[in-house]
């Protein structure tokens, strides 16, 4: 179920008017006191009471659990005997999932009712991932074959081979290949890197678990890329090339357990030789949770290393 949410408001919020028009208009008619101006607010905003107002609507009517992992979405969750409604919202984009089709049109005649929004039907597209759908072998897949079209494009990267792979053995970037001098940078100023490596991370994040490590590893050198930083990102770049219709795949089954692995170098960065950590988890055989970052601390042995793994972990799951 995939709607849009315009967040409306009760009553007119006021505000000064934004610079360089004058608070205040001075009267043609002498004796008379200066008329301030104020500008009405068509929208509830964040920060004005009409917004918090809103969201104190959907937080009485479901019970509230915010995403502590990546803190964009509010997911909201509401449980009645047998029947199972989650709520998730990001900006101006709900989806809902629903168990039970009563439920379901008792949500969305609260929604009506609370906000103004328009009823987009099943949910095909959401912030830049397709959903395609199986039911006859009951399989659910995520892509992001259009986004990643728009990045190599961006990039000037859409012609170019395919790689096989975003990263191979005995790849090192480090400190010493970042511009060192100005004709350097005034090269690097003609080369979107910081760009590119936003981008895709964004495709990490959201279906590519496969780029992690190599994206966290280019996003340590943005502040001052250097030319052999640019080409490992066109690395990566031209392995999405070749695996653009690669999706993550759920299957319906009735063991929904959870299935972890986590795993972790020993002093890989030249810079600094701290370990690079990473994990996944995955529930009904599709990933649904993965990391790959450099650790904060520095270890001495393996064993140390994947003491801290543990820990952080245990730390992390217990909020």
């Amino acid at each position: 179920m995939d709607q849009i949410e315009h967040n409306g408001k009760e009553a007119p919020d006021a505000l000064p008017p934004p610079p360089p028009f004058p608070p205040n208009v001075t009267p043609q008619k002498a004796g008379l006191e200066p008329v301030k101006k104020v500008v009405r607010v068509p929208m509830a905003r964040r920060g004005l009471g009409t917004r918090g107002n809103k969201v104190h609507i959907l937080t009485n009517h479901f019970k509230v659990n915010v995403n502590k992992f990546d803190g964009y979405f509010f997911h909201y969750s509401k449980v009645s005997g047998s029947k199972t409604c989650f709520l998730v919202l990001y900006v101006d984009d709900i989806l809902l999932a629903i168990n039970d089709k009563g439920m379901l049109c008792e949500v969305k005649q609260f929604l009506h009712k609370n906000f103004e929004m328009k009823d987009m039907g099943e949910a095909s597209y959401v912030i830049g991932i397709k959903i395609h759908r199986d039911r006859s072998r009951c399989i659910l897949r995520l892509s992001q074959e259009t986004y990643i079209n728009k990045v190599l494009e961006r990039c000037w990267m859409k012609n170019y081979s395919p790689s096989v792979a975003p990263i191979v053995k005995g790849d090192k970037l480090h400190l010493n290949q970042c511009a060192r001098n100005d004709l350097e940078r005034e090269q690097m100023n003609d080369i979107p890197y910081a760009s590119a490596i936003g981008s895709l991370m964004y495709a990490q994040v959201c279906t590519r678990p496969d780029i992690a490590f190599a994206v966290g590893m280019l996003g340590r050198y943005q502040s001052n890329p250097g030319l052999d930083h640019w080409r490992a990102a066109k690395k990566v770049m031209r392995y999405l090339q070749g695996t653009k219709d690669y999706m993550l795949m759920y299957r319906r089954t009735e063991n929904l357990e959870a299935v972890g692995h986590s795993d972790s170098d020993f002093a890989g960065c030249v810079d600094s030789r701290k370990s690079t950590s990473g994990y996944i988890f995955m529930i009904a055989s599709g990933a649904v949770s993965w990391r790959g970052a450099k650790q904060t601390l520095i270890a001495t042995s393996t064993m140390e290393l994947s003491s801290c793994l543990v820990l952080r972990q245990l730390h992390t799951g217990c909020g």
